[in-house]
Order: C-alpha cells, then structure tokens, then sequence
C-alpha cells in the first residue's frame, strides 16, 4: 500500500441537493448518484477516498486538486441527470444548491474526515451503526465492496502497512469516535461543522 505525500492535495466536497428536495430519497436515487459517480471517476482517474450519499447530499474525500474535484462533480451532476432523464425532466439548477468544498490539511485530515463522513448516517439516525448504511464507503473498507467507487488503499496505508491489521485500527477508530459521541445529543449536524 502506498502512503500519501505531504504535499497531495485532497478535497472534501459536499453536493447538495436543494432545500427540502430530496434529491437521492430512495435506492434507486442513490444507486444512480454512484453510478454517475463511478462513470465520472474512471472518465477523470481521479482517485475517491470516501463518500456517503444522503437524502439531500453526498459528501466525498477526494485526491485531486480544487479545480480537478469541481470538474469532477459538474461530470457527476451531469451524468445522473443523463441517468435519470427518461423518468424525471428536470434541469441541473432546479435540483442542486451550491456545492461546498474544502481543501484538507494533509492525511491526519483526511483520516478524521472519512470518520466523520462515514458516521454521518448514525449522525442522522438513519441507522445505528456504520455498516449497516449501504451507500457510504465504510463498507468497501471493512471488505464488503460492491460499488467499487472508494480507493480503500490510501488512506488503510496510513493506519497500517499490512491490509489486516490497517482495517482492524480504522474500525477501532471509528468506534472510539462514536463512544466519544454518545454524550452529545443525537441528531445532530456533522456538515457545518465538518466544512469549518
């Protein structure tokens, strides 16, 4: 496994869908965002860390540049409105809001990020634990691939070189994480906070 470099830019990007619109509702929704997702990411060989899709948003770890991420989410719009043009005659505009991107401070971010990203559906109360959400990359982590989308490889290196024992740190991780949380109330908000 290889380790990132200091000077790798990496990206945390967060589509959103408009104000009470919800835009990726149901499986099919979200099933089709991954796949556009997944097209625009063999188009741009750019390299997805994590993600998670929401009802309303999908939030992403991206390695690539500002401009690199921006291209590849205008691809990934696209191309979910090609995939969903036969059943909905909607326009971009209509259904997006203004993306959100930050650019992370190396890979102790990055790691800190994909927690959070990956937490985000217990956040919510859609479930009660990581793996049981199906469209994050928590699972892809822990072995369970079926998307494909996320580059497990980069960020397991950083925990560890040996595969094992890397996805045995990141699961511990994200359990401290959620005992840290269990104090503060449940419900709330991870996004805001995440892009300050």
């Amino acid at each position: 496994m290889q380790r990132i470099c200091e000077n790798t830019q990496i990206c945390y990007a967060v589509l959103r869908g408009k104000s009470n619109l919800y835009i990726w509702g149901n499986e099919i929704q979200k099933k089709k965002m991954l796949d556009a997702a997944k097209k625009s990411q063999e188009e741009m060989q750019v390299q997805i860390l994590a993600y998670c899709v929401l009802n309303n948003e999908m939030h992403l770890l991206v390695l690539a540049s500002q401009e690199e991420t921006e291209e590849f989410i205008d691809k990934t719009k696209k191309c979910y409105l090609e995939l969903i043009a036969e059943v909905y005659q909607i326009k971009k505009s209509v259904i997006f809001r203004k993306d959100i991107i930050k650019i992370l401070n190396g890979a102790e971010a990055a790691e800190r990020y994909s927690i959070k990203l990956h937490l985000l559906p217990v956040d919510y109360g859609i479930v009660m634990q990581a793996k049981d959400y199906w469209w994050c990359s928590y699972s892809d982590y822990m072995g369970r691939k079926w998307i494909g989308l996320a580059d497990v490889d980069w960020l397991l290196c950083q925990y560890d070189q040996k595969r094992n024992r890397a996805v045995s740190i990141m699961r511990k991780k994200h359990l401290d994480y959620m005992q840290k949380r269990t104090c503060s109330n449940s419900g709330r908000k991870y996004t805001e906070k995440m892009i300050q």
